[in-house]
């Protein structure tokens, strides 16, 4: 059975904002930038090592986004309409 994941149930800012390293959120904010489906993120750190890590993960936030809803239990092909709905084209070719 599958059921259809309502894009008004899934808020990427909340997943975005959920987003850990070490057990400690790292973006403070994540706001919506433009109309073409981009998000504007801040972090605010120092350590290098979580640095590298927001680096990595702002590199595709649609995969860790999708990754995050596969883990979720949402089924695949509702996760890539989900990624497919709320990402630019580019980020949908990197997942």
């Amino acid at each position: 059975m599958h059921t259809r994941v309502a894009t008004h149930s899934i808020s990427i800012r909340s997943i975005l904002q959920d987003a850990k390293f070490n057990g400690v959120k790292i973006f403070q904010c994540v706001l919506w930038a433009d109309g073409n489906k981009q998000y504007q993120v801040y972090y605010k750190g120092t350590c290098p090592l979580t640095c590298d890590y927001v680096l990595e993960y702002l590199k595709c936030p649609a995969a860790q986004v999708y990754f995050y809803l596969i883990k979720q239990g949402v089924p695949k092909d509702e996760a890539d309409w989900v990624i497919k709905k709320c990402f630019n084209h580019v980020q949908v070719l990197k997942v």
